[in-house]
């Protein structure tokens, strides 16, 4: 966070995202390019112990890097 005039900024490089996994969960996460991926509780809170390696919410969250990647791919290709 940075303060400018006495009012607090905060610039935020990551995404909120939203996926359902294939039992029906949905999970609510943030996404950082460089950082990766933490789950939120649904007060948007930091999920204390994050998922292990054979749940659900990891091919989910593959589906949503694929189509973010997809999208980023055609609006690149937009802007030139």
């Amino acid at each position: 966070m940075s303060t400018i005039n006495a009012r607090v900024v905060h610039v935020s490089m990551c995404d909120l995202g939203f996926v359902t996994d294939a039992k029906g969960r949905e999970w609510t996460f943030k996404y950082h390019e460089y950082c990766g991926v933490t789950v939120l509780r649904a007060d948007g809170e930091q999920l204390k112990r994050q998922p292990g390696r054979r749940s659900p919410f990891w091919p989910a969250l593959q589906v949503w890097l694929d189509e973010r990647r997809a999208h980023a791919f055609v609006s690149s290709i937009g802007d030139q």
